[in-house]
Formats: C-alpha cells, sequence, structure tokens
C-alpha cells in the first residue's frame, strides 16, 4: 500500500503561457491511452519515452517515473480547483513521492512560477483509522 501524498500546485505568470500550460497539462496515462484525459497529467509535461513504454511499466516505466516525476503511476484524482487571469491550483494525489521535479521541467516551458504544497498521508495511519 503506498503512502499517499495529497498536493496543491498553484501555476501563475502571464496569462497566455498559464492558459498554454494549461492545454499542456491535459493528457492521459501513457499506460492506459484509453483513458478519458485528465486535467493535470504528468505524461503530458513530462513525456514517459517511447523506448519505456515500449519495454513496459514492469519492466522500465516504474523506475523512469520515479526518477523523473518523482512517484509512481502519475498525479490521481486530479482536479483544477482555482482559475483566474494568469492563475490555476490544481489538487491532486501521488503515490509517495520523494521529491517533485515536474514543476521545474514544466517551468522551463515559459515565464511561469510555481508553488506546491504536499501534505503526506502514511498508508500505517490509514490502516489505523479504518479500524
Amino acid at each position: 500500500m503506498p503512502n499517499w501524498c495529497n498536493n496543491k500546485l498553484a501555476v501563475y505568470g502571464p496569462d497566455a503561457d498559464v492558459k498554454r500550460f494549461k492545454q499542456q497539462a491535459l493528457g492521459h496515462s501513457p499506460w492506459q491511452p484509453e483513458e478519458k484525459p485528465n486535467v493535470f497529467n504528468l505524461h503530458s509535461l513530462v513525456p514517459v519515452p517511447p523506448d519505456i513504454i515500449a519495454a513496459g511499466y514492469e519492466t522500465a516505466g516504474y523506475d523512469w517515473e520515479r526518477e523523473h516525476w518523482g512517484c509512481k503511476w502519475g498525479a490521481c484524482h486530479a482536479e483544477l480547483a482555482d482559475e483566474w487571469e494568469g492563475h490555476l491550483t490544481y489538487t491532486f494525489d501521488t503515490a509517495g513521492p520523494r521529491r517533485w521535479p515536474v514543476s521545474q521541467e514544466s517551468a522551463r516551458n515559459g515565464p511561469l512560477s510555481s508553488s506546491c504544497s504536499i501534505t503526506r498521508r502514511w498508508a500505517w495511519a490509514s490502516r489505523a483509522s479504518a479500524k
């Protein structure tokens, strides 16, 4: 059972760049392309290379995601929580990130700034509260 983290990411900057980020963030899992697009998809921001996808998740994808996204499985339960001119706020869950390099990678796309807060939910705490 993973240790889930609740994430809140605020992206802000010139309105045209924020709109471009919003469009780029929309996408689906490279492992399940038939899924409905997610409003905040890590594969859309930092794509898994074709050779890693060809090798498969178990063989290469898991390690690649942990190294480049800082978590496995990408962003789950993502929502665009707030939006106004030059600003977006996303909320999403991730499975146990060690670090979160995606905001640094995506910031290379233009003059955007971001801030991210993470609240960790430990698996043992969830099990204990379920009793």
